[in-house]
Formats: C-alpha cells, sequence, structure tokens
C-alpha cells in the first residue's frame, strides 16, 4: 500500500454514523475520531490493523483508489482501543 516515514500513519476513518438511544443518527465531525491503522513506519507505537481514537483537523486527507485516507503523526494518537 503505502511505507509511511517519521512515525507518521495511514489512517481509515471507521463508521461516523452514531446512533443516540433515542434513534437519532449524527453523522457530526466530532464522532470521526475512531480510525483504523493502515500502514505505519518502522518506528511507529501503534500497529497496522489497530483500532485507534485521534484528534480532529490533525493530519492530511488523501484519496487512493476511490478510498479516502489521513495521514497524521503519532502525536496526534489519542488511544489505541
Amino acid at each position: 500500500m503505502m511505507e509511511m516515514m517519521n512515525d507518521f500513519v495511514l489512517l481509515k476513518e471507521l463508521d461516523k454514523e452514531t446512533v443516540s438511544p433515542g434513534g437519532i443518527i449524527t453523522t457530526s465531525d466530532k464522532w470521526g475520531r475512531k480510525c483504523e491503522v493502515m500502514a505505519t513506519s518502522k518506528e511507529s507505537p501503534v500497529e497496522e490493523g489497530d483500532v485507534v481514537l485521534k484528534n480532529v483537523g490533525k493530519g492530511t486527507d488523501i484519496e487512493m483508489d476511490g478510498v479516502k485516507y489521513e495521514i497524521l503523526h503519532t502525536d496526534w494518537i489519542i488511544a489505541i482501543i
């Protein structure tokens, strides 16, 4: 896919839609924090396939083969789920 450098990771956002207890579907960007790690650098503290929480608006959006990804520095990853 892509080899990442300098503690950067390639992320694919997981489903942004959430359903409230009352059945309301929300697609707000504030929910777009859960991502799957698609590629990492060799020095990265996360591994491919990890699901992480990230800060919103800190990465670089790219599109490859019609799929949207985000490149993000590992400093902006909040947690590994």
